[in-house]
Parts: structure tokens; sequence; C-alpha cells
């Protein structure tokens, strides 16, 4: 599992978290990409926008910058329709 820290929260609802691409060390500049979370009320919900950055500043080779990116992608689709499932079912 990749692990992340908390680098900033506040107004607007913006936090970004480093994001791990080398396992067993701490994020730092090489291997790890940012992801922010930005909430926006929209009606009677939030709206949440998610952006990951830094794939080009990886310490990998520039044909996995990409790849890394895509998986991310797919990996982030997931990972919203289970804060979605989440959300829905407490607000139940």
């Amino acid at each position: 599992m990749k692990s992340c820290r908390c680098t900033r929260a506040g107004r607007p609802a913006l936090t970004p978290l480093p994001d791990r691409h080398i396992r067993d060390e701490e994020p730092r500049d090489g291997n790890a990409t940012l992801v922010e979370f930005t909430l926006t009320p929209v009606g009677n919900g939030t709206r949440l926008r998610v952006v990951e950055s830094g794939f080009r500043d990886l310490a990998i080779p520039e044909e996995n910058q990409l790849a890394a990116a895509n998986d991310n992608t797919g990996g982030w689709i997931s990972k919203l329709a289970e804060f979605r499932d989440d959300a829905e079912w407490t607000a139940a």
C-alpha cells in the first residue's frame, strides 16, 4: 500500500498529499507525486476535485512516467467510486 501524508489543510478546502511511488521510503522530491483534494459546495452536496501532479519529476525513466500516470488515473477512478459510495451510505 502506498503511503501519503497531509501537508496542508484549510480554507478553501484544499489538501495536498505527497503520494509515494517508491515503497519503503518517505515521500520526497523525486519519489512522490502531489495529490490535491478540493471540496466545493454544490447545491445540497459537495464536489470533490482530485488533481495529481508531478509525474514528470519522478526519478523513473521517462517512458514509465506516462504509465505511472495512467495507472494512478485508473486507481483514482475506483477509489473515488468508493468515496462516493461511502458518502452516500453515511448520508442515508
